[in-house]
């Protein structure tokens, strides 16, 4: 029975449109040549794309593919819908639903990185390596190292949406929920 829904999956994703967009990769080139001090940045930035643009494609991906599940379970019956369910929609759904927030925490990880490393050019003699460790970034980290950049709080409104109350709601708080977070206040705002 697997491998029949299986093959129905794959009949229904050639037919199903794509409504998002695949993010293009290189999409950041920076000017050449860059002076010395601005190595780690430039090696950094282009990981931090490259990671951002994968899983970015990945969650269009996956929403992609779950359009295509939900054309299948659609015409069936409540045992075929549990069936496919379990087997193939849960693990792929669950993984899509908990990607805004691996997106935005990466994004938050990769601004105060980027914002730390660029404030070397700022600082002619005595710059601080203050940065906290990886596994200690969040948005206060990346406040402090992205203040002097202008744009920086653009950005910051943007990924704050992604955990606000209004899409919590909509999302029927499901990454919490889900991972076992039940309060009510805003996540990641250490």
């Amino acid at each position: 029975m697997s491998t029949y829904r299986y093959r129905q999956y794959r009949t229904a994703l050639k037919g199903v449109p794509l409504k998002g967009k695949f993010m293009p990769y290189g999409w950041g080139a920076l000017p050449q040549p860059l002076p010395i001090d601005w190595m780690a940045y430039a090696e950094m930035f282009n990981e931090f794309s490259e990671e951002l643009a994968n899983t970015i494609n990945d969650m269009t991906r996956y929403t992609h593919q779950l359009t295509a599940w939900r054309n299948v379970v659609d015409k069936l019956d409540s045992g075929g819908k549990l069936n496919v369910a379990i087997e193939f929609v849960d693990p792929l759904a669950t993984i899509a639903l908990n990607l805004p927030y691996v997106i935005r925490s990466r994004f938050i990880f990769a601004a105060a990185h980027l914002s730390h490393q660029a404030g070397r050019t700022m600082v002619s003699k005595g710059w601080k390596d203050d940065l906290a460790l990886d596994d200690e970034i969040y948005f206060k980290q990346a406040d402090a190292a992205g203040r002097p950049w202008k744009t920086y709080t653009k950005l910051k409104t943007k990924l704050e949406r992604i955990g606000d109350h209004a899409y919590r709601v909509k999302t029927k708080n499901f990454r919490n929920t889900y991972n076992g977070w039940h309060q009510e206040t805003d996540f990641f705002v250490r």
